[in-house]
Formats: C-alpha cells, sequence, structure tokens
C-alpha cells in the first residue's frame, strides 16, 4: 500500500533513507504533524527529508505548503536552500513556488534576485499575476527604497494590472515610516477610486503614521472613516491614538480614549496597557501608572518586562531612586527577568545622584543574572564615574568592555576625555583623542567641542583653534558650542580683539549666537571697560532692526559699561553679591525692589546718598569742630550747599538718563533674543 501523495498528516519517521520506498517499510513513528502548526525548524526539516526521499515524489503543492511554513517561521535562508534541493531532484516549480523564492529573496534584501525571478516565470510560461509583484514592492519598502516602489507601483498600474490591499498597505506603510503620511492618504483615496477597499491594517497603519507625526486630529477624522466604512477600530488602533496623545501631553484625552474602547467593547491588551502606563511614567504620573498595572493583574493580563521598565524609568525620573531599587528587587523576587533597559535605567539614576559605586555593583548584578551589558550601560557607569572623578575606575572598565567585544564609542571617550581635561591632565586627554584613531573610532562634533572646551580652560587658545580646523578639514562643521568655547578661551586671557574675529567668524559663516555667547563677551567688555569699540560706530550708522544682531550687541555692552562707570553696581545686577564701588572698597549690595509700582530706575537712583547728602554731612561735621564753639558763616554755608545742590540734581539727571537708555535697551535685547528663539524655533 503506497503512501497517498496529499500527505496530510506527514508521518515523521526515525529510519534510514532506503526505507522509504513504500508505506509498509517505514520504521518507527516518531511524531505527527501538520504544517499550519509547525512551529519548529527542526522538525519541518526532518519532514523535508522524510518528503525527499518517498517513491514517488509528492507534488510540488505539498512542498509550498511546508516552505511557506519556513516563511512563517522567517528562515528565509533555510527555505532557498531547500528549493535549490528541489531542482537538483527534478521537481518542477509552479508559480507560487517562485513566488516564495522571490519573497525569501526581497527579505533577505536581494531585490534584485527577486527581479531576476521574473525571467523565470515568463521561462517556464506561467502566466503573470499580480500577486508576484508584492514580494518586490516589499522588498523595495525593506530596503528604503521607496521613491522606486512608488514607481513600481506606476507601471504595475498603468500595465492594467489591478493590484491588491496588501500592495495598497505596504505602499502606504513605507510612506508612513519617512514622515509622508499626507502622501500615504493619498494613496488611500486613490486606492478607494481604483475598487479597491482597504482593511483595518491599511488604515492602521496610516494611522500610526499621522500619530507619529503628530496630527491626532487627521487620525481622528480617519477613525470616524472607519466607522462609516463599518471597519471596526481595533487595539492598534487606539495604542496609537493614546500613544501621540500622551506625546502631545494630552494626557486626559489619552485616558478618555483608554475609556471608550470598552464602549466600543474592544478588550485592552498588554501593548495598551504598557503605552498608558508609559505615558502617565513620563508625565510624572507614577502612582496612577501602579493604578494601571493593578487593574491589568485583576483582568487577568500578566504585566510583562515593558510594564515595569517604564515604571521603573518613571520612578527615576522623578528622583525617587530608592523607590526604583526596591521596584527593581520587588520584581526580580518575582522571577522576572529584567532586560538590559531596566538595569541601564537605574544605573543611570545611580550616578546622577553620585552613586557610581552601587551602579558597577549593580553591572555585576546585571552578569550574574545572564543579562548582558550593552554599550549604553558601560557609557552610563563610565560617565558617571568620570563626573565624580574615578578615572582610574572609569578606563578599567573600559578595558573591561574590550574583554567582552563591546566596543566603545565617541560617547565613551567624551566622558573620559572631560575628565581628564576637569583632573588637569591635558596630555592624557590628547593620547586618549589619538587613541581613538587606533580603534577606527570617528569623532564627532561632540568630542571635538570637549576638546576645543577643554583646551581653552587650560589657556591652550591657539591648540584649541587648530582642533577647529581640523574639524573643518574633516567636513565637521563647529557649532555654536564649539565657538562659545573658543571666545571664552580668548576672554579668558583677556585678547579681546580676537574674540572678535571668533564671533565675527561664526556670523558669517552662519551660526547664529545664542545667549551664552552674548554674556561672554559683554561681561568681557564690562571687565575691560571698552567703550571705543571700532566697530561700535560702523554698525550705529548702519541703523535698522532684526533679530540677534551684531550691531545690537555691540550697542548694549557699549550702555553696559557705560552703566558700569555712572553707577558701580553693574556686577551686582549680573548676579554677584558684592562690588568695589568706583574703587572704594566699599561693598555694595543692591536693595530688595519695591512693588508698589516704583521703576527700576528710581530704584537704582536712590540705593546710596547723593553727593550733596555726604558734602552736607560733612560740612555739619566740620561745624562741630570749629574752636571756641565758633560757627562758619550761615550765607556762605547755604550758597555752598545750593550749588551742590544744584550740581548733584545735573548728575543725577545724567545718571538717570544714562540709566533709562540702558534698561530700555537691555529688554531691548532680551525681546529681540526672544523673538530670535520663537522664530527659530517654528522654523
Amino acid at each position: 500500500m503506497r503512501l497517498r501523495r496529499t500527505l496530510k498528516p506527514i508521518l515523521l519517521v526515525a529510519a534510514a533513507p532506503s526505507a522509504f520506498n513504500s508505506f509498509g517499510k517505514i520504521g518507527t513513528i516518531c511524531h505527527l504533524h501538520t504544517y499550519t502548526k509547525m512551529t519548529n525548524i527542526d522538525d519541518a526539516l526532518l519532514s523535508f527529508n522524510t518528503m525527499l526521499h518517498i517513491n514517488p515524489l509528492p507534488s510540488i503543492v505539498e512542498f509550498n505548503k511546508l516552505l511557506s511554513a519556513l516563511v512563517r517561521m522567517k528562515h528565509f535562508q533555510a527555505v532557498l536552500s531547500l528549493c535549490k534541493r528541489l531542482e537538483l531532484a527534478g521537481l518542477p516549480f509552479n508559480a507560487y513556488t517562485i513566488n516564495i523564492v522571490m519573497n525569501c529573496f526581497c527579505h533577505l534584501h536581494r531585490v534584485d534576485f527577486g527581479f531576476a525571478m521574473l525571467g523565470k516565470i515568463f521561462k517556464l510560461g506561467f502566466r503573470l499575476d499580480v500577486i508576484m509583484f508584492n514580494p518586490l514592492l516589499n522588498g523595495l519598502c525593506l530596503q528604503g527604497k521607496i521613491a522606486q516602489a512608488v514607481e513600481l507601483f506606476d507601471d504595475i498600474e498603468a500595465k492594467g494590472y489591478q493590484l491588491d490591499v496588501y500592495a495598497y498597505s505596504s505602499v502606504a506603510n513605507s510612506l508612513c515610516k519617512i514622515g509622508k503620511s499626507s502622501a500615504a492618504i493619498s494613496l488611500l483615496q486613490r486606492m478607494r477610486e481604483k475598487g479597491c477597499q482597504p482593511n483595518v491594517v491599511t488604515y492602521n497603519t496610516i494611522i500610526d503614521g499621522l500619530c507619529r507625526e503628530g496630527f491626532i486630529t487627521t487620525a481622528k477624522n480617519l477613525v470616524l472613516e472607519m466607522k462609516r466604512e463599518n471597519i471596526l477600530a481595533d487595539v492598534v488602533t487606539y495604542s496609537s491614538l493614546i500613544r501621540c496623545l500622551f506625546n502631545l501631553g494630552q494626557c486626559k484625552e489619552a485616558l478618555a480614549l483608554h475609556n471608550e474602547m470598552f464602549d466600543w467593547k474592544i478588550k485592552p491588551d498588554v501593548v495598551i496597557f504598557n503605552v498608558l502606563v508609559d505615558g502617565l511614567c513620563k508625565e510624572g504620573m507614577v502612582l496612577e501608572a501602579r493604578d494601571i498595572v493593578e487593574t491589568m493583574t485583576q483582568r487577568e493580563i500578566e504585566p510583562n518586562v515593558v510594564t515595569y521598565n517604564s515604571l521603573i524609568d518613571g520612578l527615576c525620573l522623578q528622583g525617587k531612586i530608592a523607590q526604583a531599587v526596591e521596584l527593581f528587587d520587588d520584581i526580580e523576587a518575582k522571577g522576572y527577568q529584567l532586560d538590559v533597559y531596566a538595569y541601564s535605567s537605574v544605573a543611570n539614576s545611580l550616578c546622577k545622584i553620585g552613586k557610581s559605586s552601587a551602579a558597577i555593583s549593580l553591572l555585576q548584578r546585571m552578569r550574574e543574572k545572564g543579562c548582558q551589558p550593552n554599550v549604553v550601560t558601560y557609557n552610563t557607569i563610565i560617565d558617571g564615574l568620570c563626573r565624580e572623578g574615578f578615572i582610574t575606575t572609569a578606563k578599567n572598565l573600559v578595558l573591561e568592555m574590550k574583554r567582552e567585544n563591546i566596543l566603545a564609542d565617541v560617547v565613551t571617550y567624551s566622558s573620559l576625555i572631560r575628565c581628564l581635561f576637569n583632573l588637569g591632565q591635558c596630555k592624557e586627554a590628547l593620547a586618549l583623542h589619538n587613541e581613538m584613531f587606533d580603534w577606527k573610532i570617528k569623532p564627532d562634533v561632540v568630542i571635538f567641542n570637549v576638546l576645543v572646551d577643554g583646551l581653552c580652560k587650560e589657556g591652550m587658545v591657539l591648540e584649541a583653534r587648530d582642533i577647529v580646523e581640523t574639524m573643518t578639514q574633516r567636513e565637521i562643521e563647529p557649532n555654536v558650542v564649539t565657538y562659545n568655547s573658543l571666545i571664552g578661551g580668548y576672554c579668558q586671557q583677556n585678547q579681546l580683539s580676537e574674540a572678535r574675529k571668533v564671533f565675527d567668524i561664526m556670523v558669517s559663516k552662519g551660526c547664529t549666537p545664542n545667549i551664552v555667547t552674548y554674556n561672554i563677551l559683554i561681561k568681557l567688555y564690562c571687565k575691560n571697560k571698552t567703550m571705543d569699540d571700532p566697530d561700535y560706530d560702523k554698525d550705529r550708522k548702519k541703523g535698522g532692526g532684526g533679530l540677534i544682531t551684531p550691531a545690537k550687541h555691540i550697542c548694549n555692552m557699549t550702555l553696559f559699561t557705560l552703566f558700569a562707570d555712572l553707577y558701580p553696581s553693574a556686577d551686582a545686577i549680573l548676579g554677584q553679591t558684592s562690588n568695589s564701588t568706583a574703587g572704594n572698597g566699599v561693598d555694595f549690595v543692591p536693595k530688595k525692589r519695591k512693588t508698589d509700582g516704583q521703576s527700576i530706575i528710581d530704584g537704582v537712583a536712590k540705593e546710596g546718598p547723593t553727593t550733596g547728602e555726604q558734602k552736607k554731612k560733612k560740612t555739619d561735621h566740620e561745624e562741630t569742630l570749629v574752636p571756641n564753639g565758633g560757627k562758619r558763616n550761615h550765607k556762605a554755608g547755604k550758597n555752598a550747599a545750593e550749588n551742590a545742590d544744584v550740581g548733584e540734581k545735573k548728575a543725577m539727571k545724567k545718571r538717570k538718563n544714562s540709566m533709562r537708555i540702558f534698561v530700555l535697551d537691555y529688554m531691548a535685547l532680551v525681546r529681540h533674543i526672544v523673538h530670535w528663539t520663537i522664530a527659530k524655533a517654528g522654523r
């Protein structure tokens, strides 16, 4: 009795290949499987070998079912190897087999081989079906070749083929991934016009894309459209919407949408609960997030490691490190295997509060639990050690990384180099920078900024400038942080002209100065009391407004210096607690500003005694010292006092006018900075 060619189910046997000539020669039966339930590659390979040694061979249809099961298990390379064995066995392929091969090639990012299989379809005389284009479209999308996928899509439609919902959904998904959800909506409209009805997957794909771009209103409108089309939204739909609302800070709306799910009888799963827990934790509502976890257990939905990661991260963000560690211990005691993200989050929080030694102990505990630390974990602890000045321990961790075959990156080296500069070990810092090239680590703008800042603080401004030139040679554009460090270095050495040159280069290269840039230069100008900046008159003649411009910057610094000369409290206004007034050694402490509407100008003007008051006090004091109790001429004293008062009034008026000009112009600068910041954010 021969084995039927349908082979449903297949009998898997443990016998020599020569035993499979007939059903009567089959040895001991080991397993009984169907293709749809097959989840183990070993079982699938054993089934294939069994089928391949049956005489006569089963039909290609049965092999296609087995190959499809392997595709579902994502063993694409194994499928291609088995197809090669089928060809060698002389079993002819059908169109479905070729489609399986094309799908595997495209998932392995070899779309070119997938296109080559189209030629085989024509060679074997099969009719080209629209379903054969789906793997090619999907493969181009997986490789990020969206433009080519859309072009192929248009060509297929132009040749009269009616693409199915899978093809449309695949292209829509790719468009959303590159931030073109508006184009995906246009594709949805085109889909309807072609008579292809979108399904819940199509809608979910576009809704998720819209939510990732923050277009929550458009996404909600699509949900309403789904309801009109009698397409039921599911947990995937609501998870995208709720995540978007949390990202936009609309916590109440997110929770209301979660409650709406129950009205539509949509049962939430662990994914949507995780979205809720994560969103609440990021909003600082950890207690509410814990209530959600309790709700999960009441609904017999088991929290997973993602749930607990969010809780731990939320506690760490709030600075509740002790509670985070306690929760961490409780989770491990319950038998959960926490992942590297949870360990890294707790280690980061420990390092932030200066407990890097505890973070190292956590690293050891992590290994004992069988969780392999990654480069982020090491970088977190190394940065914590460096901030506390434990450079030797940090270097030992880098050596440990190398032993574990975990490659250090620019983040690792930037922490080490910054620490060495802070410890005054300039040569070691530069040597460590050179070591990066030995390990073929390409430095970025951050590590160059660390070098420039460290060298400038050490007074090595020329070397820092060489580093900036090296950046341009390596096609790494210096940013505002780079220039601020360089300007600060020149200011530290009191080289005003050089600092101004760097500022001019910065502006000429299109790098917009920020508030730090202006603060550095303002302090330098005030320190030098520079009233005759060579560019002041030239900038002043240009006039005009603008946002933050060098002309406005120079004007404000000059006025600030003028004010510092007229009234000796400029440093106090900048936030210092004391200042020597006009070189007389008297400490100045500004009075608390009144709240009854008195202007800042009058408040400053009335801080100290006037010159007239000082002279009058001196005159009265001298009168008490006249021998024999005699007094000076009353009229002469009165005239002198009146003259002093007139002079003092003029000086006071001048001081008030100067102060008023300074305050108004300084406030104008602040307004310009705010307007520039808003305009920059808008762009």
